[in-house]
């Protein structure tokens, strides 16, 4: 089931009568975040929220209050969410698993809100926050659950240029038009692809988890190929074609089977995105790996109940 979607929004902390308890409401509410201010330091905060396609992007501007994630009885719970959040003024600190974490500006990491931890903001300090649904990351292969902090290597040039893009895109806000904040999300996405990777990929690793992330990645960025078969991805997956068939026959499928299946989700979401500029029918076929057009409206149909040609026909 996918995640809710993210609640656009801004809230501000303005030490009125009601403030706190009305700040505390919509952190719980739309963030799944108990709150706790010190009341002996109490300061004014700020949080903007909105939507970049499917990830959720937040600016705030928080000082002196405690955060941490509600647990899974309450309907808020973000588990099915990964964070991940760029410190750009002052710091935060983070308990998690018994360890102390402090991050200043210029830190990234991730962080899953299925593990418990709590932040702390005893001094100003402002960050970025993109709130990815791991259903998201689980379809292309890359980790979606992180057993603790997953921190980014700030000397990388990589990492950098990451983090400027990032801080770029949160700076455009919400005036851009829909279909080019649903293209910023996906360029998120492959930035988080980047940044995430597959754990403990190594080529002797032969751990059932391992390979299918392995596998998925592979799919995932190789879908427009016609020559995407069984022994290529076993190939990429460091196993032999063997091996590979009974992992993917473990999770109740095959390995050309799952493939298929990626590329008519793939193509479903080409053919109704509402863009200027609309691929065709035929281009849809062509970008999702399918040889022809006529076996491409032969899947789709099988699959959906409905020709992809009259679906960019409603679409239009």
């Amino acid at each position: 089931m996918p995640p809710r979607r993210f609640a656009a929004h801004d809230m501000d902390f303005d030490l009125g009568p009601d403030a706190a308890a009305n700040w505390s409401d919509v952190m719980l509410e739309h963030h799944g975040l108990y709150c706790r201010f010190d009341d002996s330091r109490v300061q004014a905060s700020t949080s903007k929220s909105w939507t970049l396609g499917h990830i959720g992007l937040t600016q705030a501007d928080l000082a002196c209050v405690v955060l941490a994630p509600v647990g899974e009885e309450r309907s808020s719970w973000q588990g099915d969410w990964l964070y991940l959040k760029l410190m750009t003024r002052g710091y935060i600190d983070i308990e998690e698993a018994g360890q102390q974490h402090r991050f200043d500006a210029g830190s990234m990491f991730f962080i899953d809100p299925e593990r418990s931890f709590q932040e702390s903001f005893t001094e100003r300090a402002q960050m970025t926050v993109l709130r990815i649904p791991k259903s998201n990351l689980r379809e292309r292969g890359l980790r979606h659950s992180l057993p603790r902090l997953v921190i980014t290597d700030s000397s990388s040039a990589d990492t950098r240029a990451a983090r400027a893009l990032i801080h770029c895109i949160a700076q455009q806000q919400v005036a851009p038009s829909p279909m080019i904040r649903d293209l910023m999300g996906r360029q998120l996405l492959e930035l988080i692809d980047a940044l995430l990777g597959a754990p403990g990929d190594k080529a002797t690793s032969r751990s059932a988890e391992v390979v299918l992330l392995r596998a998925r990645r592979y799919i995932h960025t190789s879908l427009a190929h016609t020559g995407l078969d069984t022994s290529a991805i076993a190939a990429a997956a460091h196993v032999s074609v063997k091996h590979l068939q009974h992992v993917f026959r473990s999770q109740g499928t095959t390995v050309m089977g799952h493939v298929w299946h990626v590329r008519l989700q793939h193509a479903q979401r080409l053919l109704n995105a509402r863009q200027t500029l609309t691929p065709s029918a035929q281009e849809v076929a062509w970008q999702c790996g399918f040889a022809t057009a006529a076996h491409f409206s032969r899947a789709y149909r099988a699959e959906f109940g409905i020709c992809p040609s009259q679906v960019r026909a409603s679409t239009r």
